[in-house]
């Protein structure tokens, strides 16, 4: 009976161990892949802040040139209408149709000086 308790504490106490070690594993498991899916998030983010920083800068620069080629028209109504209709075709078969319509709206907000 003695030898069977000391048997079943032996036991017990190998179970117990191979828990901790496998409780241990799994955190150290969760740990690694939070820490590299972080990483892998953080490099992303770079990845399409970058581009957004890119899209945007062009953009600015497509506006800025926009400005500067309307300016000499900005006293004719129909020539800034001709112009930014133009600008539209334009812009609409370089995106295949995928581009945001404004000028409409910027049409009708042109006022003669």
């Amino acid at each position: 009976m003695k030898n069977k308790s000391k048997t079943i504490i032996i036991i017990a106490a190998i179970v117990i161990l191979l828990i901790a070690a496998n409780v241990a594993e799994i955190a150290v498991v969760f740990n690694v892949t939070t820490s590299n899916t972080t990483k892998y998030g953080a490099d992303r983010l770079e990845v399409i802040s970058g581009e957004f920083e890119k899209t945007i800068d062009s953009k600015k620069l497509s506006t800025l040139c926009f400005a500067l080629e309307i300016q000499p028209l900005i006293n004719d109504r129909e020539a800034c209408e001709n112009f930014i209709r133009k600008k539209k075709e334009e812009m609409v078969k370089a995106t295949n149709s995928v581009c945001f319509n404004v000028y409409p709206k910027a049409a009708r907000r042109l006022r003669p000086l």
